[in-house]
């Protein structure tokens, strides 16, 4: 906390004033990375929310950006680790990013739906699920495997797998 404090010019009391404890400011800190990612995900379809299965590809692209944030992904994972026992602080947190990540993620499949872009049997939530467990456990497996040289590579082989076996 101390470091954080003096890198944003402010006192260890000053930063208190604003976080109570370390895993209150690392909360904090994984919001604002949800907020910039969200952010450019949706920049990836040229500043538009984009629609259907393009929303979804367009998470290849943050997939490979992730990949030089190696810093906020040992966070990440840290964090959402912690955060599966019920008592911790990041909690809520977690339980948020994943149902955001995946409601998205629904929404495009709903929109794809529509469009006769993805079969109307093809199953949204499961979909969802599968693709948001991929993006935390290629998270893992990259920070942990020096020989895994691309995440985004894995996310677009099993996205484009679910994407030819449901589509249209």
């Amino acid at each position: 906390m101390s470091m954080v404090a003096r890198e944003s010019g402010l006192s260890p009391t000053g930063l208190a004033h604003y976080f109570s404890d370390k895993d209150e400011l690392l909360t904090e800190i994984l919001r604002r990375r949800d907020v910039i990612d969200t952010s450019n995900w949706l920049a990836a379809n040229d500043g538009a929310n984009g629609s259907g299965w393009e929303r979804i590809t367009a998470l290849t692209g943050l997939v490979r950006h992730n990949e030089s944030q190696q810093q906020l992904m040992r966070l990440f994972t840290t964090m959402a680790s912690e955060a599966t026992n019920p008592d911790h602080p990041a909690r809520q947190w977690l339980l948020e990013h994943h149902h955001q990540t995946m409601d998205t993620i629904r929404q495009a499949c709903q929109e794809s739906k529509k469009d006769g872009v993805l079969r109307a049997d093809a199953p949204e939530d499961l979909i969802a699920r599968v693709l948001v467990s991929c993006l935390d456990g290629l998270q893992l497996q990259y920070l942990s495997d020096d020989s895994m040289t691309s995440m985004a590579e894995s996310f677009d082989l099993l996205s484009g797998a679910l994407f030819e076996r449901y589509k249209a």
